[in-house]
């Protein structure tokens, strides 16, 4: 029985054309998840300066309490590593000692666009970001020939609230 000359030249192509596209796939997919990963921690450091500053405008409120208001919220995203993310009182010890109170700053009559505001208090949160501190989801990669594609992650993520007292 003769094949068509024209299947036999088709055999394989459907494998070739998968694996060409799959690595192109699977770096739009990690791409994705690492800026999905990096944008929720942005929102979880933002919510937490915002939690400051309104704690701040409480009456009687020492800059320790701001602190440690802003590492609670912290403490209620899951933005600490796997291994220190197995509940609130684990993530509180984990950020007290990688974001530190001192990576929380309070200024007064201060706000966040630099500008001197009278009865202001502005609070900026300072968050490592990378491979060292544990706190990004995917490890970064290397791609033979390109290098290492991590370039455009942050390695700190910043957030600044205002509060008028």
């Amino acid at each position: 029985m003769n094949k068509p000359k024209g299947r036999l030249q088709q055999q394989g192509a459907a494998a070739m054309e998968f694996a060409l596209v799959l690595p192109v796939f699977l770096l739009i997919l990690y791409g994705l998840i690492t800026f999905g990963a990096a944008f929720y921690t942005q929102l979880a450091i933002s919510r937490a300066a915002e939690d400051g500053a309104r704690a701040a405008i409480q009456p009687g409120i020492t800059d320790a309490m701001i602190k440690s208001e802003v590492i609670n919220s912290l403490a209620a995203s899951s933005i600490a590593p796997r291994a220190h993310n197995a509940n609130f009182t684990a993530r509180r010890d984990w950020l007290n000692t990688q974001v530190k109170p001192s990576r929380v700053i309070v200024v007064h009559n201060f706000a966040c666009n630099g500008a001197g505001s009278t009865g202001a208090v502005s609070i900026t949160v300072d968050f490592p970001y990378d491979n060292a501190a544990g706190t990004r989801i995917l490890p970064s990669i290397t791609i033979p020939a390109v290098g290492d594609i991590d370039g455009w992650m942050p390695k700190k993520l910043v957030s600044c609230a205002t509060a008028q007292i």
